[in-house]
This record gives C-alpha cells, sequence and structure tokens, in this order.
C-alpha cells in the first residue's frame, strides 16, 4: 500500500508540475489524496477528498456597528460647531480637537466618569497661544470647580459624575485664532 502511495503522489505531482500551475496553486497531494478502500473501484485506486474544515472560527460582528473593539482606542475627534454653551456640548470620549476663532468663541464637552474611576488626567496642547479650561460639574452649584491653563491636571472624580469642559480664551490672550487638542483618561 506504501509503494501504492508513493506511486500516486508521484503521478500526481508529475501531471501538476508539467500543467504550468504555480507552486501557490498546487495542492498537497498527500493531504488531498487517499487510496479508495470502495470494493467497486479497482485496487489502490486514489480518489480526491475535500480538505478539512478550518478549525478557527470567523469572528462575530460586533453588536454595534459603531463599537469599537476594547484594545483600540478611537483618534481626536473634532468639535461640531456651535458647542458654545452647556446645552450643546460636544461629548468628550477620550480625545477632541478644536479651534477658538475668537476672543468671544467658547467651546463645551461633557463627558460622564466611569465606574471604578477616582482620578481624571487632562492632557492639552496648543497652536496660536494659550488657552483657558475649566472642568466643573454638571447642574451642581457647589461641585467641582477646576480652572487651568498650563499644566496637565489630575483631579479627584467620582463615578457616575457628568462633568463640563469650558475651553475658552484667558483673560490676557490677544483676539487671534488658536487650536486645541484635549485629552482625558481616567484611573
Amino acid at each position: 500500500m506504501t509503494a501504492t502511495r508513493i506511486l500516486v503522489v508521484s503521478v500526481a505531482l508529475g501531471a501538476l508540475a508539467c500543467s504550468g500551475a504555480s507552486s501557490a496553486e498546487i495542492a498537497d497531494p498527500v493531504s488531498t489524496s487517499t487510496v479508495s478502500t470502495d470494493p467497486t473501484l479497482p485496487s489502490g485506486s486514489a480518489t480526491a477528498t475535500a480538505p478539512a474544515p478550518s478549525a478557527e472560527p470567523e469572528p462575530e460582528p460586533p453588536a454595534d456597528p459603531g463599537a469599537v473593539p476594547p484594545d483600540e482606542e478611537p483618534g481626536c475627534i473634532a468639535e461640531v460647531e456651535s458647542n458654545d454653551n452647556p446645552g450643546r456640548a460636544n461629548a468628550l470620549l477620550t480625545c477632541v480637537t478644536g479651534v477658538l476663532d475668537g476672543r468671544d468663541d467658547v467651546d463645551y464637552f461633557r463627558t460622564v466618569v466611569p465606574e471604578g474611576a477616582r482620578r481624571m488626567r487632562i492632557d492639552h496642547v496648543e497652536n496660536g497661544g494659550r488657552v483657558q479650561y475649566r472642568v466643573t460639574e454638571e447642574n451642581v452649584f457647589l461641585g467641582l470647580d477646576f480652572a487651568f491653563t498650563d499644566e496637565n491636571p489630575e483631579i479627584r472624580v467620582r463615578p457616575g459624575t457628568t462633568l463640563l469642559v469650558r475651553v475658552s480664551f484667558p483673560r490676557n490672550g490677544k483676539d487671534a485664532p488658536r487650536s486645541y487638542e484635549l485629552s482625558v483618561a481616567y484611573e
């Protein structure tokens, strides 16, 4: 039986080699050919068998088409005008970019502190001049109220709290457009 298998493999390889097929197109004859044990076929006849199905299942699509896989963070999202008051605040998930067009332009963003978080770290970069940031609790009179321009603060927060981030010109800034990138991370 071993001699028959070697003969079948040799004949199959010879036929494929003469066919002009590339090596990528030539199937492995040992894994796709077997010696038949069907009594109706002549002894030692070779028959082709289908390749075994893949053991790896195909990945399932996410339930929400807009969902981001947990190991991938979304990039910075550009602000959407008009976000010039708390009622029109843009969502702040991890990172936003924006432009202050003049002294009267103010941008608002809203974020919710996730469960288990106790600190929020804010990183920011500006182009064209300094920018004033102010973080407050939404709809809370004497709650969190933290303002900064230059430092990257780490603020103590409570899970489930809705925060507003106000971005504006500092009091002594020149009236020239300036852009910013604002990132938040929770610990």
